[in-house]
């Protein structure tokens, strides 16, 4: 991601700040007065005294354990504690009154404790007399407190980095308001639900009101998160209503009570669940269709399992054992933290290769968990069981029938989600590239390994050329290795653009590219072996059978003989060019082949019209092409000499290419048409004379293919096509390049 340039320092400083409010907070949050008393919310029994607290020393405190706290007294001032007083959050009261009343009793209670000296009446009618500590200390914070603060520094830390590096200012400034309001409303909850019984009201109040603000801010900002990204609504007036929603919120939260129980702010909350429920659902059907925008989605789906597993495995794991949520209240700014963090690693695409398997991953885990956590259930609700018995049964039905059927199932849908023909079409190609003569018909092997196995939305060559294989933006395009004289081609969109390549994909080219490298290798140096035995032959036919010639040439006296002789060594002397040249120049093969073919024609008195085309100067043909087509040539004309009582002959000699066939402009093929004037022939008749069938093996060797049109007393057509590597080369270099246009 790009930096958009808002400058540093003024990140850092919102961090610092937001860390000196935390530090300034936890300052005051310790100098309330402290009696050293853990207390029960519901009951109001004493759980623990502390060490460190006035209790400590006193001469019954063992026997203060399990106690009922029930009032507090010092001079003329006395209150009878109420349940209401142990609440660890007053935004749980229902009512309005209760709320005014709840703090009205914090103030007397805050006086008390604040005297020098101060009496704890206890159920039993027992007094005891104590003298608070003037702070608390600060081994004394709960470790709930700790790990909100922590919690709190961290969504600081991330909302100003993504604030610093997101490239939507409009997405980052939402993303930043919610960070903003995650912090008011942990570190509010932290101060106050943490305390021992009263803190100053004023200031209580001040953080009751701070903690539904941020909760608001919090959830709106984040409804407006949904709005924008990863799709985004048109943002007026969506965002408008939502932050004015929000406003309502806030608003509600001091208007006085409806005639029933309930506070106006829990319906607020209902109504942000529905409207945000609601833009989630709208978020995933606009998705439907963009990759992308899709797995960034899947990154909000994954938070909210994990969340799942998170309380299951802290809250509802404990409590069926009669134990106590692990996290108690901070549980709860944990999984939003969650939901906070995973919104930023879906706005910055981590990992979006990778989502769809951890998403997949934790679904299985929360089903393994579910179906565990379920079967124990029944078995201590149900069949009466004791815990340590429901526990082995669950884990043996689980291990012995879940995990088995699982295991099947894996395999079951691996099998399904992996193409059926990638086996066969590795094994073609590597069958191909051990035979193919050509360039061009590896290069088609590799392009149909590649739209078969990914089926993407395009596929074109790049100049971007690695040997490693990268994936780029975010999983859409996939550049893959090249290998031995295969480029990198870019690919599109994986199966139509419908999911995103990933590590896996790249890990399968990879090794397949590897592999096709080692065969080319293998080929490449069977062909130099050959290319060696080739320069023996013609050494051998130079100087052994070409010298015989030349010697009865010269030593016979039979003109027949010698005329015979002269033929065999210009036939020899054509060959061994024909083997000796490994690649040659199309414009100049053309010139060998026209003259060979003008004097032929001159011998029979038939005229020739030969034509060329002038874009092929560059092209070049290899020793098998150039063998092949020459041999081609060679026999249609002795076919014509000898069959056809023909006058004349034309031969035209054109470049084009296959894009009518819908291949890619740089398919380019040799077409060589041979038309003369005879007594044309039957096909049908002559098809399987040997000479045309050696001409249609020569052709289907070099991947082309050859066709006969003739009708008696019309003449005849020979028209060969042949498919050329799509390449041109330098006589002075082996790079090779695609011809464009």
């Amino acid at each position: 991601m790009k930096s958009i340039g808002r400058p540093q320092f003024a990140i850092i400083a919102i961090v610092c700040c937001i860390w000196v409010l935390l530090a300034a907070m936890t300052h005051y949050r310790l100098q309330t007065p402290w009696l050293g008393l853990t207390v029960d919310s519901h009951s109001m029994e004493i759980l623990t005294i502390s060490p460190l607290g006035p209790l400590a020393k006193h001469d019954s405190v063992e026997t203060l354990i399990g106690e009922k706290w029930v009032g507090l007294s010092s001079g003329g001032l006395r209150i009878k504690l109420l349940p209401l007083d142990f609440i660890s959050d007053p935004d749980d009261i229902d009512s309005h009154e209760e709320f005014l009343e709840f703090f009205e009793r914090q103030l007397l209670i805050f006086t008390i404790i604040n005297e020098p000296q101060v009496s704890i009446l206890l159920a039993n009618s027992r007094n005891l007399t104590v003298h608070p500590l003037k702070s608390t200390p600060l081994s004394a914070l709960p470790f709930e407190y700790w790990a909100i603060i922590v919690f709190a520094a961290i969504a600081s830390v991330v909302a100003s980095w993504l604030w610093l590096f997101s490239p939507d200012r409009y997405l980052a400034f939402v993303y930043l308001g919610c960070g903003l309001g995650y912090v008011a409303l942990v570190l509010c909850n932290g101060i106050y639900s943490t305390r021992e019984i009263s803190l100053e009201p004023g200031f209580f109040k001040a953080l009751s009101y701070m903690h539904v603000i941020g909760s608001i801010v919090y959830t709106s900002c984040g409804q407006a998160e949904l709005w924008l990204y990863p799709k985004p609504f048109p943002r007026y007036p969506g965002l408008i209503l939502i932050f004015l929603f929000g406003l309502l919120g806030v608003a509600v939260h001091s208007l006085p009570v409806l005639p029933l129980s309930s506070n106006w702010t829990v319906y607020w909350y209902g109504a942000a669940i529905i409207i945000t429920a609601s833009i989630l659902i709208a978020q995933w059907r606009r998705t439907k269709g963009y990759p992308v925008e899709r797995a960034a989605m899947i990154w909000l789906v994954l938070a909210g399992f994990f969340l799942l597993i998170c309380f299951g495995g802290m809250v509802i794991w404990p409590n069926l054992y009669g134990g106590k949520p692990i996290l108690g209240f901070a549980a709860n700014w944990f999984y939003c933290l969650i939901i906070y963090v995973a919104v930023a690693l879906s706005i910055v695409r981590y990992r979006l290769l990778d989502i769809e398997r951890w998403a997949y991953t934790i679904f299985v885990l929360l089903i393994s968990f579910s179906l565990l956590l379920g079967i124990d259930f029944l078995l201590v609700w149900w069949v009466n069981m004791n815990e340590v018995q429901s526990l082995a049964l669950s884990l043996l039905i689980v291990g012995w029938l879940y995990f088995p059927l699982r295991q099947w199932f894996l395999v079951k849908i691996s099998r399904q989600l992996q193409p059926a023909d990638s086996r066969w079409v590795v094994a073609d190609l590597i069958q191909h590239l051990l035979h193919s003569q050509t360039h061009r018909g590896v290069e088609r092997q590799w392009e149909a390994l590649l739209d078969r196995y990914f089926h993407p939305l395009d596929l074109a060559p790049t100049v971007l050329e690695t040997t490693e294989g990268r994936i780029t933006r975010n999983g859409l395009c996939f550049i893959t290795p090249a290998f031995g004289s295969v480029v990198s081609y870019q690919l599109t969109g994986a199966n139509k653009g419908s999911r995103l390549f990933t590590r896996e994909d790249l890990y399968f080219l990879k090794s397949t590219a590897q592999l096709l490298d080692i065969i080319e290798n293998y080929r490449l140096a069977f062909e130099h072996g050959v290319e060696q035995e080739r320069k023996r032959t013609v050494r051998y036919l130079h100087d052994d059978i070409g010298s015989g010639l030349l010697s009865l040439i010269y030593k016979t006296q039979e003109p027949n003989t010698q005329d015979a002789a002269r033929e065999l060594l210009t036939e020899l002397k054509a060959l061994m060019t024909g083997i000796e040249t490994t690649e040659e120049k199309i414009q100049a093969a053309c010139q060998i082949w026209e003259a060979e073919t003008r004097k032929r024609c001159d011998e029979f008195d038939i005229a020739l019209n030969w034509s060329s085309d002038d874009n092929t100067h560059d092209l070049i043909l290899v020793s098998c092409e150039l063998i092949n087509i020459r041999s081609i040539l060679r026999e249609t004309l002795s076919n014509i000499i000898k069959h056809s009582e023909a006058t004349s002959v034309s031969i035209a000699i054109m470049l084009g290419d296959d894009s009518d066939l819908g291949q890619d402009e740089h398919h380019l093929t040799l077409t060589i048409d041979i038309i003369d004037d005879g007594k044309g022939m039957l096909v049908e008749k002559v098809q399987r004379r040997r000479g045309l069938h050696n001409m249609k093996a020569r052709a289907e060797e070099l991947e082309g293919n050859i066709d006969w049109i003739s009708r008696p007393g019309e003449g005849c057509r020979v028209s060969l096509s042949l498919p050329l590597q799509g390449m041109y080369r330098s006589m002075h270099s082996s790079d090779r390049k695609f011809i464009k246009g």
